[in-house]
């Protein structure tokens, strides 16, 4: 798969920082899963999303933002047709764990993994994002269960005796006299001659290949319920209704579509409750997942691998440079027009050396015009008012010419001093240096208060994100470079500034604000390395970093929240930063801490000091857009021919509740092919109620994936209706939602 650049981009997702390295992980995963569902849909293979990979598709539109790891499901026949083809039809560098193909993988289920080892061939990783690691999707298989609980329970009780069979001739837990007498028993019981003991995978595998027939005994027909039963049916958990895998529909899932069984809010509410609050605490595997890969290279290797290490010399602050910037050169100017003013005074009597001085005066005061219209930009008013005076100056200069009024000439000098020591030297530049349209929302407040200010010039220059070779690298055409700026998609009522035409060096500005995620540190994303902080400290007088977008607050115990933290705390952008403001001085004593962990304990007070709450951007309410209802395409088989009334109740209430606050109307997902594969007459009868009341009331309609579901729930006031990405995202900034279900948040 080809994912857009943008994808591999930081994000902060309800609350959560999600890096560049994670995304990496989930561009892999989701490549993978591309590819499975290649091969299911050439041989009609039905697969769902399973576990966190449902719950994020229903929940989220993707992956739960503190969830890095894919699951699928199938029923045992697709399984076992998945399993016939899969060897074949797989990319080469594919690699299949099962129990039979893959050492060490006694589990009952399949995992697709895109490489057979951790591969940092220089032609794989530029293929792959430059993620070496393992990335996997795990296949669990669904049986169904019988009817009769006693029959469930004598076929659980023999897996689980099979499997307890295998397990402890692998673990050399029996003794072989006990073994061989269980092995017996099995043999009889079954109708079966298993491999000799001596031959112990062999046999390990012919026992698991009982377990599995066993599962598999029950037919559709026979059955009312389905589940996973190794191991949790074996656990005591309940299965679900089979009717719920009856239809499937496709979400969103990041920039892909999953199938999920059609009744997902039944099925959800019947495995998690109330699946739509937010709990971080992630226990299944290590997050994310590659770090114990990288934690057993480092074991076998014998050193750490280091991605980005602590200098002393990062904190030796450089003097500014300024010798090459505007203002130097303007004072110097005016300096040497001075002078050649005094040697006029001279050279009255000497006609040909008094015009060649009045030549050098004129050019060299149209040479510093030009200057300033080149740095300061020749629409802006300072470079207007500058300019205006010097072309005053060079008309005196011309006057004086043939009259000799060298005091004409002094006193248009004096002018243009005063004006370009106004407009030019004396006057304060802040530069913003914005990573992308939805990012600048984190500075747009600070710029906001900064163009208050009369006296100082303000300059936003966006900088395009690119993607790095595993060298370093940038290798896009100039035209791809410049669409990476988006500049298209940032407010039209702010002027901007190519980030190719802004020197730093001529403009030396005495703030610059930075939220740059993208220095050297970063495995996959850069930013021009002009632009790194450490580049552009030497020109300026105070570099502030603020951070793109603030988290939920966390606690040290919150341990997926402690990891993301060190890839935006511990970085470039924040060590080279002369003060970095970040929300909360929780947040702030999380900074210090983990910098301190990085640089060493003697670094606490840099950190302490440099670190600060005060100045942090205030989130702007902007939620003039009123209520969202949301109806899902679950609704079509949950609720059938309710739906329609439910609908005009829930608009009734809006209206009665947010005394008749506008309603914006969407749909999860807004793939009207999906909507009509469930249920297509009920479908258009749901699309043209929405339709008429939209048109009657005014109403506008949106749908999800144009915009972000948190930059949806920044515009609007409440949430009604079903399950979908915009509810964690409306439930993090505290505001109301009431689902379809009688569930609310506020």
């Amino acid at each position: 798969m080809n994912h857009n650049i943008d994808y591999f981009r930081d994000e902060v997702r309800n609350g959560f920082y999600v890096p560049t390295v994670v995304k990496q992980a989930w561009a892999m995963c989701l490549d993978i899963l591309s590819e499975i569902d290649r091969i299911c849909q050439k041989y009609g293979i039905t697969y769902y999303a399973d576990w966190g990979t449902f719950l994020g598709a229903v929940r989220h539109g993707g992956f739960v933002p503190w969830d890095d790891d894919m699951d699928i499901c199938m029923k045992r026949e697709d399984y076992i047709k998945f399993r016939e083809v899969c060897d074949k039809e797989l990319p080469a560098h594919f690699d299949i764990h099962d129990y039979e193909r893959k050492e060490d993988h006694w589990l009952f289920l399949s995992r697709v993994v895109n490489n057979k080892k951790i591969c940092y061939d220089e032609e794989y990783l530029e293929e792959h994002y430059n993620f070496p690691w393992l990335a996997a999707v795990d296949i669990f298989v669904k049986d169904y269960l019988y009817i009769d609980p006693e029959k469930e329970k004598a076929r659980d009780k023999d897996v689980l005796f099979l499997v307890t069979i295998a397990d402890g001739i692998r673990e050399k837990s029996f003794k072989e006299n006990v073994a061989r007498f269980n092995l017996k028993e099995i043999e009889n019981k079954y109708h079966v001659k298993l491999p000799d003991i001596s031959k112990e995978r062999e046999l390990c595998i012919a026992l698991y290949k009982l377990a599995e027939k066993r599962m598999a005994e029950v037919k559709e027909n026979e059955s009312e319920e389905i589940g996973q039963i190794y191991p949790w049916i074996l656990r005591g958990d309940k299965g679900q209704p089979k009717n719920y895998y009856e239809d499937a529909v496709r979400l969103p899932f990041e920039d892909i579509t999953i199938p999920v069984p059609a009744r997902y809010n039944e099925f959800l509410t019947h495995r998690y409750g109330n699946f739509c609050e937010i709990h971080k605490i992630w226990w299944a595997h290590t997050y994310p997942f590659f770090e114990s890969q990288k934690k057993e290279m480092e074991r076998v290797n014998g050193a750490p691998i280091i991605d980005f290490a602590f200098d002393k010399s990062m904190l030796d602050r450089p003097a500014k440079e300024n010798g090459a910037s505007l203002k130097v050169i303007t004072k110097e100017c005016l300096t040497e027009l001075k002078r050649l003013v005094g040697e006029c005074k001279e050279l009255l009597t000497k006609e040909d050396e008094y015009i060649n001085l009045l030549t050098e005066m004129q050019q060299l005061a149209v040479d510093l015009g030009t200057l300033i219209e080149q740095v300061k930009g020749e629409t802006k008013e300072p470079a207007q008012k500058a300019v205006s005076s010097l072309e005053k100056l060079c008309e005196a200069i011309f006057l004086g010419s043939s009259s000799k009024d060298v005091a004409g000439i002094e006193e248009a000098l004096k002018e243009a001093e005063e004006i370009i020591e106004h407009y030019i030297i004396g006057r304060k530049e802040i530069l913003f240096l914005s990573i992308g349209p939805e990012e600048w929302r984190g500075l747009a407040p600070v710029y906001e208060e900064c163009i208050k200010d009369e006296d100082v010039d303000v300059y936003i220059v966006p900088l395009p994100i690119l993607p790095k070779d595993p060298l370093g690298q940038v290798k896009m055409s100039t035209e791809d470079i410049e669409k990476a700026v988006h500049l298209g998609d940032y407010p039209e009522n702010i002027n901007y500034t190519s980030w190719k035409e802004y020197d730093i060096a001529q403009h030396c500005p005495e703030k610059i604000y930075i939220q740059n995620s993208y220095d050297e540190r970063n495995a996959y994303l850069t930013v021009p390395p002009q632009y790194y902080a450490k580049n552009i400290r030497r020109y300026t007088d105070e570099l502030i970093f603020i951070p793109f977008s603030p988290t939920s607050e966390f606690e040290e115990k919150d341990a997926t929240d402690m990891y993301a933290l060190k890839h935006y705390a511990v970085s470039p952008g924040v060590i080279y930063s002369d003060k970095a403001i970040v929300q909360s001085e929780n947040i702030k004593k999380h900074y210090v801490n983990k910098l301190t962990e990085f640089a060493g304990e003697d670094t606490r007070t840099v950190w302490e000091q440099k670190i600060t709450t005060e100045g942090f951007p205030a989130a702007k309410n902007t939620s003039e857009k009123g209520t969202i209802l949301c109806i899902g395409v679950n609704e079509l088989v949950e609720k059938g021919e309710e739906l329609l009334d439910t609908i005009k109740d829930y608009i009734k209430k809006i209206k009665t509740e947010n005394e008749g606050e506008n309603i914006t109307f969407t749909f999860y997902p807004d793939d009207r092919s999906q909507w009509d594969i469930l249920n297509k007459d009920l479908a258009e009868r749901v699309f043209k109620l929405i339709e008429e009341e939209a048109i009657k009331e005014g109403y506008g309609k949106l749908t999800l994936i144009p915009k972000k579901a948190d930059a949806v729930a920044s515009e609007y006031a409440s949430y009604y209706g079903s399950a979908s990405p915009l509810v964690p995202a409306f439930t993090i900034k505290g505001k109301q939602v009431r689902l379809f279900t009688g569930v609310t948040f506020n």
